[in-house]
């Protein structure tokens, strides 16, 4: 069992165990941030080896002040990416209520009608009731209150109150013209065609992405494997794109081309650049480039340059 370490001797152990440099402002950076959170959430680009006892070789020139640096351009990443995935989430809700509540009436049919759907999604359809039974929204407890079946509560109600987990579901099984009306109204084609899979998996991916963010996960480092994507916008980038075996970051903010308007999309594209190219001008500063290459990867960015092949992409 590990013991607890005063900050004065964890700054001993940094130095004399893990080699790392210690300056002045070490002490108040591990107090308000946390050995934990600090040190072992982001020493992986910092890491050089493992000596024989299983030990991390750091980067020779490996610092505190480093680490903070990399941990900040995180906590920046993260918020940013939460604000325009959130952006994205609430227009999704509403085009998708619009469209799919239009639908309903002119088949004069109810939401929770298992008919309606691609497949027999009837657990799903119960969960979702119950979630609406047990919900504690006042918009919810008003609508609620008004109806005797929960069926019967409005679309965009529903859609307001469930998680974006559960729209992405109903938006898998809605009736195929509405989810390829939402994929023809993005731009997200496949092979020239508008692709109601690609659709639902870049929404799942940035849903992943915003509830990291929303958690307080390290961000930069988020990975999914997943099949080779064979979105169209990949088409402008190097080969080397459509073959990557994992969603990364940069995924992320290559699919919110998709969602956002172009000057919202262009808002953030130059935070993310802007962070990435000041992360890369500390890191060589301090004679760190191994580190650097290797938080670009984990990015999932080939080269800096491809941040600017993604701003020349229109929709």
């Amino acid at each position: 069992m590990k013991t607890y370490k005063s900050i004065e001797n964890q700054i001993m152990y940094l130095r004399e165990t893990k080699k790392i440099t210690c300056g002045p402002n070490s002490p108040l950076i591990l107090e308000n941030i946390g050995y934990f959170n600090l040190i072992n959430g982001y020493k992986t680009p910092f890491v050089q080896n493992k000596d024989r006892d299983g030990n991390h070789i750091y980067i020779p020139n490996t610092n505190i002040d480093a680490l903070h640096k990399l941990y900040q351009f995180d906590r920046d990443l993260r918020m940013n990416m939460f604000y325009y995935i959130t952006l994205v989430e609430d227009n999704i809700r509403a085009i998708f209520s619009n469209l799919f509540s239009s639908y309903l009436d002119a088949k004069d049919k109810k939401w929770d009608d298992s008919t309606l759907y691609c497949r027999n999604i009837d657990n799903f359809i119960n969960n979702v009731k119950t979630a609406l039974k047990d919900s504690k929204n006042q918009y919810v407890i008003h609508y609620r209150n008004k109806v005797d079946d929960i069926g019967d509560i409005p679309l965009w109600i529903v859609f307001k109150a469930i998680r974006f987990y559960d729209l992405i579901k109903f938006l898998a099984e809605c009736p195929i013209q509405i989810s390829k009306e939402i994929a023809t109204r993005y731009g997200v084609t496949s092979n020239k065609n508008y692709s109601q899979k690609e659709l639902r998996a870049t929404l799942d991916w940035l849903r992943m992405v915003r509830n990291a963010s929303a958690h307080g996960e390290r961000t930069y480092f988020l990975k999914k494997e997943h099949p080779p994507n064979k979105l169209d916008i990949l088409e402008e980038f190097p080969k080397s794109y459509k073959k990557m075996k994992n969603y990364s970051i940069f995924h992320s903010v290559i699919y919110l081309k998709y969602f956002l308007t172009p000057e919202k999309h262009n808002e953030m594209l130059t935070k993310f650049e802007k962070d990435v190219k000041i992360l890369k001008e500390y890191m060589l500063k301090n004679i760190l480039e191994p580190t650097f290459e290797k938080i670009r990867a984990d990015l999932g960015l080939k080269k800096l340059e491809d941040i600017s092949i993604l701003r020349n992409i229109s929709i």
